[in-house]
């Protein structure tokens, strides 16, 4: 059983970025009444914009006001100075947080990252995969320290005003486009070890924020949302064999299988990825 959904009004910080415009579309299409809180517009503009810095606390609780639900996807530049990227998330989540405690808002959807558990697993081995939500954190970049940070906020937060809030940990987000450029990648599986070969389509990740605000459970979440298979176009097995071949196998690995898992995903959302690079490439 679902939560109601009765004219829902969910603000996406963000909203104009890859991930953002995917979220206002599935939850458009849904029927929600969605609006866009970003510091640039949206060219294709889907839904009521207004200009919102979250690091600036008064900006973000005014763009909160009637909102019933969060998805928080706002976020410096990836290529900002690691000072920069760490201080901006880690404000940035608190203040939409804090405003949605002060607001009475009772459901938050954190966008996080498979960066929290480790890697880049080229210069940092997983201590075992696949890799899943039970890993313990080990956050290797200052942007993965700011995701673990925000899932801390989050975890806070439902301590303190009881609201739910739910953190994603992407890989890798593509969009449809971007398939046409995976057989780069096949040459070399080098190339994308450090990320152990992972993917999610936009598709699939805005799907799992409309799940998340939908889903009926309680608490401070956070789970892996992945593709269910890699970008390479040769058997998980033997990649690892080859690349990761001290590592302890926890699972017994499928041929294509992806090594982050989503069982809690699974679980808790009911989420199954929908896409992958195989709809729309030609593996030979």
């Amino acid at each position: 059983m679902t939560r109601e959904r009765t004219n829902r009004r969910v603000l996406v910080t963000g909203g104009s970025g890859r991930l953002g415009r995917a979220v206002i579309r599935e939850l458009t299409e849904r029927g929600d009444r969605v609006a866009n809180a970003d510091l640039v517009a949206d060219p294709k503009r889907q839904c009521p914009e207004m200009r919102a810095d979250v690091t600036d606390l008064g900006d973000t609780v005014e763009a909160l006001a009637g909102a019933d639900a969060v998805v928080h996807l706002a976020a410096p530049s990836a290529e900002a100075p690691d000072h920069r990227l760490f201080a901006e998330n880690a404000r940035g989540t608190y203040n939409v947080l804090h405003g949605a405690s002060v607001l009475g808002i009772d459901r938050v959807v954190l966008a996080s990252s498979d960066g929290v558990l480790g890697g880049p697993y080229d210069r940092y081995p997983p201590a075992a995969l696949p890799v899943d939500d039970g890993h313990t954190p080990r956050p290797q970049s200052a942007l993965a320290l700011s995701k673990e940070t925000a899932e801390r906020i989050g975890e806070a937060f439902h301590r303190w005003s009881g609201m739910t809030v739910v953190s994603l940990r992407f890989p890798c987000i593509v969009k449809e486009s971007d398939y046409e450029r995976f057989p780069r990648y096949w040459r070399d599986p080098e190339h994308r070890k450090g990320s152990l070969w992972s993917y999610v389509d936009a598709r699939d990740a805005a799907r799992a924020c409309r799940l998340a605000l939908d889903a009926p459970i309680a608490g401070a979440e956070a789970m892996l949302v992945a593709a269910d298979d890699t970008v390479m176009n040769r058997p998980t097995p033997a990649l690892v064999r080859a690349l990761f071949p001290d590592t302890p196998l926890m699972a017994e690995l499928g041929e294509q299988a992806s090594l982050l898992r989503n069982e809690r995903a699974r679980r808790l959302l009911g989420f199954e990825p929908r896409h992958s690079w195989r709809n729309h490439v030609n593996e030979q």
